[in-house]
């Protein structure tokens, strides 16, 4: 999803691509106890895939552990990318997702986990990435999320609403410092449909790129275009189900 910022106000324009795997690996606080060798190689594969066809600017991995993270930075040798994750175990959730990213389009300045308790426990909603874009020098904040599994928590549950509207209001909140809204970008595995209650209503996300450009405080979600047919041969989750 990305919140649209007034395009009177944009000066330059520049063509950006960020990409979300959930790769499988091993989540984080997990290990697996087999050789990773074969799954190490082939996401390595995918990864390459990602930067070379898809010309992927920024990715980010989820249920992968540094451990492997750090195998995977060796298996890849990528000149010119960084490689980051934050999963320190501090007593709350862990947030198992990594990133890579072009060291001459971004510089990372921080990584926030924003973790939220409901009536069961710590919820984690995501990691705020902020970023500076190189070429314009404008900030860009990334909310990578991973949210419970449909098999663990329903589609309509309560906490599925707890972590969009905590969420939105981390968007809405992340300024520059002079209280301007900072651009913003959510990404990630939610574990739900574009048109779910709690992604429509709660989130406040819309299928309408104009509507959302017009609203400051509506999100446009381009996944919306995976319910249908794909020109490229591109599915989205409603394929499968």
């Amino acid at each position: 999803m990305v919140r649209m910022n007034n395009p009177v106000e944009q000066i330059t324009t520049i063509a950006l691509t960020f990409a979300w795997w959930n790769t499988a690996l091993v989540p984080a606080g997990k290990d697996r106890d087999i050789d990773m060798t074969v799954h190490r190689k082939t996401i390595a594969s995918v990864i390459r895939t990602l930067i070379t066809d898809v010309k992927a600017d920024f990715i980010a991995l989820c249920e992968i552990n540094v451990s492997e993270f750090e195998q995977l930075s060796k298996e890849l040798a990528l000149d010119g990318w960084i490689f980051d994750a934050n999963q320190n175990d501090v007593g709350g959730p862990i947030f198992d997702l990594c990133y890579i990213f072009k060291a001459e389009v971004f510089e990372l300045l921080e990584i926030f986990d924003i973790t939220s308790n409901d009536y069961i426990g710590s919820a984690k909603v995501a990691q705020r990435l902020t970023l500076i874009e190189k070429i314009t020098g404008e900030p860009i904040s990334i909310f990578a999320s991973h949210w419970p599994s449909l098999l663990n928590v329903a589609p309509d549950d309560y906490r599925r609403h707890h972590l969009a509207s905590t969420l939105r209001d981390w968007v809405l909140k992340t300024t520059d410092g002079s209280e301007n809204l900072i651009k913003a970008i959510m990404m990630g595995d939610y574990n739900a449909e574009p048109y779910a209650k709690h992604m429509q209503e709660h989130l406040f996300t819309s299928r309408h790129r104009e509507l959302a450009t017009k609203r400051e405080n509506m999100f446009y979600n381009p996944t919306w275009s995976l319910l249908v047919e794909d020109p490229r041969g591109l599915k989205g989750t409603y394929y499968y189900s």
